[in-house]
């Protein structure tokens, strides 16, 4: 008896260790550095209607772990299956714990992306960039872009689509519906023209938005010398309220299509388009890029000049030479030509 009852107790004893050794290491697989990267962080993006197993394979295919096996172990025992798997972007940070990296994946707390809207030509260069950083593709937010609803949204007409947007920095979350994100960029349009006495500095102009956003992106595509935006505002105003072309290059670029363009010919100024406003009197039907805030509000504090020409200064960046005669214009013109010879362009 005696002998059985010692062997018992080793038993139990046997039985205790390995029931603390197995909590140490359960323990070690939860709280273990497991994440790795080459640099501080990364992102997991987890498209919407993913599964467990699918979360698994990102994880493998983006070798963001050091012990995948480890993680799906400890996911199942976490409770993070397909009905608890939550779509997004999330922070992966290096040498998180299974743990941390389970309860966050979890809670849903996804990073929201910080999306920069720059100066897009046209309502597909937007689609693209929209696509490249959300998780709808170009051709969704395309299809969104061109719908009915989203023109009955702005109430504006396609031509006039891309002047909707401003140029801004938007924090989104990575898989919002394109509608939703659309909706949002419309509505920072419309504190933006609430701001600063916008509206009101359009009407005492003449102008409507519409007209004000194809102004400014003249303007926009004409210099990227800021100081000089409000003068070359003020002679685009000058020679639409004396029903003169306005003669604008970037205008014929757009037209043509290719933005590649350095130096306008005889035969790109023929090209029949309602954008080309060496053919057509008047602003074009719709901005031909998103312009900047300060080309917009240069435009509502245009100054206020006699100019009615201008021409790029030679061995300048952006800058321009005005004119209020077409003989001092010429002179000018020849100038900049001959500068653009001697470099082959």
């Amino acid at each position: 008896m005696k002998i059985k009852s010692i062997s018992l107790k080793k038993i139990l004893l046997f039985a205790a260790i390995c029931v603390v050794l197995y909590g140490l290491y359960t323990a070690y697989e939860l709280l273990m550095p497991n994440t790795k990267s080459e640099s501080e962080s990364e992102y997991l993006l987890i498209p919407t209607g993913s599964s467990l197993v699918k979360v698994f394979s990102i994880l493998e295919k983006n070798d963001y772990l050091e012990n995948l096996s480890s993680f799906k172990t400890m996911a199942r025992r976490m409770g993070y299956n397909d009905k608890t798997v939550k779509p997004g972007r999330y922070k992966i940070t290096q040498g998180m714990s299974n743990f941390n990296l389970i309860k966050l994946l979890k809670s849903g707390r996804q990073t929201p992306v910080k999306f920069v809207l720059n100066s897009e030509r046209k309502i597909e260069n937007l689609a693209a960039h929209l696509g490249d950083n959300f998780e709808a593709d170009s051709l969704k937010f395309l299809e969104v872009l061109n719908s009915n609803q989203t023109l009955d949204l702005c109430d504006c007409k396609k031509e006039a689509l891309i002047g909707m947007f401003i140029p801004n920095t938007y924090e989104v979350y990575w898989n919002t519906k394109p509608i939703e994100i659309i909706k949002k960029l419309f509505s920072e349009e419309k504190r933006f023209w609430e701001a600063k006495n916008r509206v009101e500095k359009a009407q005492n102009l003449g102008l409507t938005k519409n007209e004000v956003m194809t102004l400014a992106s003249i303007v926009e595509k004409e210099t990227t010398y800021n100081p000089e935006k409000p003068r070359i505002a003020g002679l685009y105003f000058n020679r639409l309220t004396r029903d003169m072309k306005l003669q604008s290059d970037p205008t014929v670029v757009y037209a043509v299509g290719d933005f590649s363009l350095r130096r306008i010919l005889h035969g790109h100024l023929t090209v029949t388009s309602p954008y080309n406003t060496y053919m057509n009197l008047g602003l074009p039907p719709g901005p031909i890029c998103i312009p900047s805030i300060s080309s917009i509000d240069a435009v509502l504090s245009m100054e206020r000049n006699n100019f009615l020409y201008m021409c790029a200064k030679p061995n300048s960046e952006g800058s321009h030479s005005f004119a209020t005669s077409y003989s001092e214009h010429l002179k000018f013109a020849s100038e900049y030509r001959q500068w653009l010879d001697s470099r082959g362009i």
